[in-house]
């Protein structure tokens, strides 16, 4: 550290240091520095938990070696820790002392104790005293202490106030820090799941939904089995409020609504508990009021491991002879492997709705912190979403996309509310410090490594296509395409929103301002993709976009629409 105004006796961390006070006394060092200030710490009980390291030459020639000064300083510390709060003293060689207790949990686990001289030390009979003793020479001592006599003992209880309060503070951001690190962990815990899932699903030729999966199926069974149909009757999950859902290949003797209906009525009824396969080669004799067309039929339950009934695979009306053990044996083997296929999805799907959940009520907590940007996050998503799809990315790409936009203000979980709602004009430094709010959210996501290029477009997306954005100035094709799509949406949803310092724009003034920045704030082929909207329809329904539906967001078939 630099020597600045106050000198102060700094501890030097060894084994036996307490690792919480360490970190801490490591975290404060910069602010600290700025005050002029080092620190040493001691235990609750008042013993030291390094050797001291002087860092000044007058702090080094007064107090190095002399273990009265180093008692007094635990004394203090143990003071503080009993009484839990801030007290000051004079050190034997005249300096003034300050301790500052640690909690944690409740609990006084240490203090931060400072050394300083104040205007009055070098006129003491304390330091006089302490100079002879030492051998010293008062004058030259005093024209060492001269550049540190910032302070004097009327300003001690405010320094002893700003010690307490630092640490209190920087207390606070390490369990913040702490929780968006549990945060990101959880991130890409979830997401290293899902991973794993969809690998397993791309094992069994698992297509983007259960329907695409099991119309293959059914044709498969049609050219294998000889038949002249095939079907999936897809049940709900007990959740889910919704009809079955009904697959087939081939020539079905009747209407697939129709099908359903006679699966509930004719076929569940008769399966056993648990269930198992159903072989009727006699079906339209067994049922001679109804004029289905179904001769013969192989009906095999969808179940795996303890989930319910998920549904049926039916063999429809073989084309020669009747279902034998063979065709029991081999739609069992396919039904089990559909089994596992549904039930891999139903959990990829309840993976996917919690991370979306998760992230949706992430940018919620977010949106929250300002009633006027209530839902933005949500808005610049779906805006975000459509942008893509007409620019013609890939669904996966699309997704990307998505997340960005729910997330690119991320970083804004650590600004605070009086920032945020602030109706005048930003000063610099506060304008400074929104800037930031890109780099912290790439930040927070950095240890996800499944969201790599959703943080590049967290980072980017108020980047500007002549340079002029930030964070880092890019320019043109630096700037990921991801990133001006985000930073268009982000911009119009601003514009037409109401905030604390404006409400909201005209419609056609937003669009006048978006086309008069193309090629300069905003890309100019995302300016035309966005003009050519419907910006009246379109802004009624990110302004009515319901419930977002993860599934909808995260697969292939992500919505052609604006709403979720």
């Amino acid at each position: 550290m630099r020597e600045q105004g106050i000198s102060v006796a700094l501890a030097k961390p060894n084994l036996t240091q307490d690792d919480s006070l360490r970190q801490l006394l490591d975290r404060l060092g910069e602010r600290l520095e700025q005050l002029g200030l080092t620190a040493a710490l001691f235990g609750a009980a008042g013993e030291p938990l390094a050797e001291p390291l002087w860092r000044s030459e007058f702090c080094h020639r007064l107090c190095r070696g002399d273990g009265s000064v180093l008692s007094a300083m635990g004394q203090l510390a143990n003071r503080a820790c009993a009484d839990n709060q801030v007290r000051s003293a004079l050190a034997p060689g005249g300096c003034a002392l300050l301790a500052a207790p640690v909690n944690q949990r409740r609990r006084q686990i240490g203090a931060v104790v400072a050394c300083l001289p104040l205007h009055q030390t070098c006129q003491s009979e304390e330091f006089h005293r302490t100079c002879s003793r030492r051998q010293l020479d008062a004058a030259a001592m005093a024209n060492l202490a001269a550049p540190q006599l910032r302070f004097g003992s009327r300003e001690l209880p405010l320094l002893g106030r700003l010690l307490g309060w630092m640490i209190q503070d920087e207390q606070a951001n390490r369990s913040s820090r702490q929780e968006l690190a549990t945060l990101s962990d959880n991130l890409a815990d979830t997401y290293e799941e899902l991973s794993l899932l969809y690998r397993i699903s791309g094992v069994m030729n698992v297509a983007q939904s259960t329907e695409a999966f099991f119309a293959k199926l059914c044709q498969e069974m049609l050219e294998v089995m000889q038949l002249e149909a095939a079907a999936a009757v897809l049940l709900p999950r007990p959740h889910e409020n919704c009809g079955e859902r009904v697959v087939t290949a081939g020539r079905l003797p009747l209407p697939a609504g129709q099908l359903g209906s006679l699966v509930e009525r004719e076929v569940l009824p008769r399966l056993s508990r648990p269930p198992r396969p159903l072989v009727d080669n006699q079906f339209q004799q067994t049922n001679p009021d109804r004029q289905h067309g179904i001769r013969h039929l192989l009906a095999v339950p969808l179940v795996a491991g303890n989930e319910h009934l998920g549904g049926l695979l039916l063999a429809i009306n073989k084309r020669e002879g009747d279902f034998d053990s063979s065709d029991l044996k081999l739609l069992g083997s396919i039904g089990s492997q559909a089994a596992i296929f549904l039930q891999n999805h139903h959990l990829y799907q309840d993976l996917q709705d919690m991370l979306m959940g998760l992230l949706h009520a992430l940018t919620a907590s977010i949106d929250a912190k300002d009633p006027y940007t209530c839902g933005h996050s949500r808005r610049v998503a779906l805006l975000s979403r459509k942008l893509a799809e007409m620019a013609g990315f890939e669904p996966s790409r699309v997704q990307r996309v998505y997340l960005a936009g729910l997330l690119h203000d991320v970083g804004k979980i650590g600004m605070p509310e009086s920032l945020l709602l602030k109706a005048g004009r930003l000063t610099d430094d506060e304008y400074n410090n929104v800037k930031r709010h890109p780099q912290i959210g790439a930040g927070i996501l950095g240890g996800v490594r499944q969201l790599e290029d959703v943080t590049a477009t967290i980072l980017h997306h108020h980047e500007r296509p002549d340079g002029r954005g930030y964070p880092d100035g890019l320019a043109g094709t630096q700037i990921p395409p991801e990133a001006t799509i985000v930073g268009l949406a982000d911009a119009f949803d601003a514009m037409t929103s109401c905030r604390t310092y404006r409400s909201a724009m005209p419609l056609a003034y937003v669009a006048s301002e978006i086309r008069r920045c193309a090629g300069t704030q905003f890309d100019s082929r995302m300016v035309e993709l966005l003009l050519s909207l419907d910006l009246e329809k379109t802004l009624a329904e990110l302004r009515t976009a319901t419930a977002p539906d993860a599934r909808a967001a995260a697969g292939a078939a992500a919505g052609k629409g604006i709403s979720a």
